[in-house]
């Protein structure tokens, strides 16, 4: 076809892909009745759904692209990227999710209004925002440079804007719920399709001997040199993405808290932070990473030529090693990893609009039905608002270089300023506030005066002058200098703010700091948690027609099974478990009453959750 890469077979299987995901997205809407839906589907989902629809956020609109790209350039050292994510997953688990779960916070800066006060929380809802609206503008240009890679004709503006609009649709109609379920499909379909690209490569080459003897000698490495002069040096993506980005991504992310908060629980959330780090991270740098590598070993070999395009490498070897069909199912897997992250940033970014500026300041006092209609508004304004920022990322030459620079430069301030709150509970309001004004002045100045990251730099540019192309090495080292300058002014900001002015370091109630779990969970259940925790069994429910509480009415030999008494919380679930808890809710033990029976459930959980009075459910004791 003309205009276009592929064969007609290719364009058909990405267009009923396109039909299908959007109307696999838009059915969730009948799931979203309220914000809580909308930003949270409901807390009803099991880890395993959180953790595969999590993946497909992790390998986002700039994977396939990026480091298909620093894999052809520089080997197996572009999958240090994510690699370096699991040095911050026990804080993940076993700090930051407890903290927001049991504490029943929407979002980072409700955090820090509860440890700090409303002038923290509105700085760091301003730096917060740049972050993610500037993450939705380049992950929108990567989505133009794929489309354009694949039907050369259209323009990257353009090529944005129709995706754009098209994930825009879903993520409007049904919110979080239509983010996890079709995050979930194209997780599956983005991870297949890159181990596709890898074994039809590999064939293509003549054997996996082949392909690794083809290889150059400095592209079997898992590191980059430590402090070399390339875009992968060792010491520079541990600065920008190992400690800054990756510690943004997981913790400061509004899209990734909103889905943690999605789980039916706590320990569901850790599950899945476990299984995404120990599996599926693997998997996906493998399958981000495989084009690069087989691309790198085509050239060697003579199937492409010296000259090709590492940027459009991904979509070359996809289209040089599979055939008419599978390509376009590949090309929708890019398509898949495009949107994924997409619907993610706008979902959190319209939470934080609702939840942090309109409902507590600006429009404060309305039903709840006028902040979701709020929120969907928001979500179109977000996409135009990232289609804007386009232009500004495509002035960079690589999208591995705007992305490291765009991170560098924003990320600082909010990271050392969450850690510290997270781990540190002598860190107070004095600190908070150096470090988002003072340190994100300092990183500021870096901008316009980059020799200041001179002495951070571990000498990978101490020879390097302005002009040269190394040059733009700086906007890398910029996150060794921001996070060095915000840690310095954050504990001398919480010390002179303690010993001058008397600030208290932490507030007389509630756990915002890493600290005691049993307090966490004393405080969400309102009550001692149970040790029990975890019993479950199979039950038949009836109806309380017209009440709206969340308390159940369970029969004794229910409650003698899974340990039951009244104040403990439950889970309600369909027992078809390949639905990951779709048609759930949440419940309070009430009363105990008759040897046998079954559960008296309230209408109203019935409704909201949707579970199926004909089908027996799942009843299990949370704490």
């Amino acid at each position: 076809m003309h205009g276009f890469l592929g064969t007609t077979v290719d364009l058909t299987v990405i267009v009923v892909y396109f039909i299908g995901i959007l109307a696999f997205g838009s059915y969730f809407a009948r799931y979203t009745k309220s914000t809580t839906d909308f930003f949270f589907a409901g807390r009803r989902f099991a880890w395993w759904l959180v953790a595969v629809s999590g993946v497909a956020t992790t390998v986002g609109s700039y994977s396939f692209i990026k480091y298909s790209e620093a894999a052809f350039k520089y080997g197996l050292a572009a999958t240090q990227t994510y690699t370096n994510d699991w040095m911050w997953m026990p804080l993940l688990a076993l700090g930051w999710i407890p903290i927001i779960y049991y504490n029943q916070i929407r979002s980072i800066p409700e955090y820090f209004d509860r440890r700090y006060g409303t002038t923290v929380r509105s700085l760091y809802t301003a730096l917060l925002m740049l972050y993610l609206l500037g993450y939705v503008g380049i992950n929108l240009y990567t989505l133009g440079v794929a489309v354009n890679a694949l039907m050369p004709s259209v323009e990257i503006l353009p090529a944005a804007i129709a995706v754009a609009v098209f994930t825009g649709i879903y993520v409007t109609a049904g919110g979080q719920a239509s983010v996890i379920m079709t995050d979930l499909v194209q997780a599956i379909l983005m991870l297949i399709g890159g181990i596709i690209i890898f074994f039809a490569g590999i064939y293509h080459l003549g054997g996996i001997g082949e392909f690794w003897g083809a290889l150059p000698p400095d592209s079997r490495h898992s590191l980059g040199e430590f402090a070399g002069k390339s875009s992968i040096s060792f010491i520079k993506i541990f600065w920008q993405d190992g400690i800054a980005n990756s510690f943004a991504f997981w913790f400061v992310n509004q899209g990734m808290v909103l889905r943690f908060l999605a789980a039916k629980s706590a320990r569901e959330a850790q599950k899945a932070v476990l299984f995404n780090s120990l599996f599926l991270m693997p998997v996906a740098a493998f399958a981000v990473c495989n084009a690069g590598l087989v691309g790198r070993a085509m050239v060697a070999v003579g199937i492409l030529p010296e000259n090709s395009d590492a940027s459009r490498i991904f979509v070359t070897v996809s289209h040089m090693a599979t055939f008419p069909g599978l390509f376009g199912l590949i090309m929708a897997a890019l398509i898949a990893a495009l949107m994924s992250t997409a619907d993610t940033l706008v979902n959190g970014i319209s939470s934080i609009a609702i939840n942090d500026i309109w409902r507590p300041y600006l429009l404060p006092g309305r039903t709840d039905r006028f902040y979701l209609n709020l929120a969907r508004v928001h979500c179109v304004g977000i996409m135009a608002f990232g289609l804007a920022l386009v232009p500004v990322f495509a002035g960079f030459a690589t999208i591995y270089d705007a992305h490291g620079a765009f991170t560098a430069a924003i990320t600082p301030p909010l990271v050392v300023a969450l850690f510290l709150a997270i781990v540190w509970r002598g860190f107070n309001r004095a600190g908070a506030l150096a470090v988002l004004l003072l340190g994100t002045f300092l990183v500021t100045i870096s901008l316009f005066h980059p020799e200041v990251i001179r002495p951070f730099a571990h000498g990978v540019i101490s020879e390097i002058k302005p002009g040269d192309p190394a040059y733009k090495m700086f906007p890398y080292m910029r996150a060794c200098y921001g996070i060095l300058v915000c840690l310095t002014v954050g504990i001398v900001g919480s010390w002179i703010g303690g010993w001058r002015f008397n600030e208290p370091a932490y507030p007389a109630t509630g756990s915002l700091s890493v600290g005691s779990l049993l307090d966490l969970m004393r405080s969400f259940k309102n009550g001692e948690p149970d040790p029990d925790g975890g019993k479950e069994a199979i039950t038949q429910f009836e109806i309380l027609p017209g009440d709206a509480s969340d308390e159940v009415i369970v029969p004794e030999s229910l409650a003698s099974q899974i340990h039951a008494r009244p104040g403990d919380l439950l889970y309600l679930c369909d027992c078809r478990a390949w639905l990951g808890g779709l048609k759930s809710a949440h419940a309070r033990v009430g009363e105990i009453r008759g040897e046998s029976g079954p559960l008296l459930v309230p209408e109203g959980l019935v409704v909201d959750g949707g579970l199926v009075r004909e089908r027996p459910i799942r009843v299990e004791k949370l704490m």
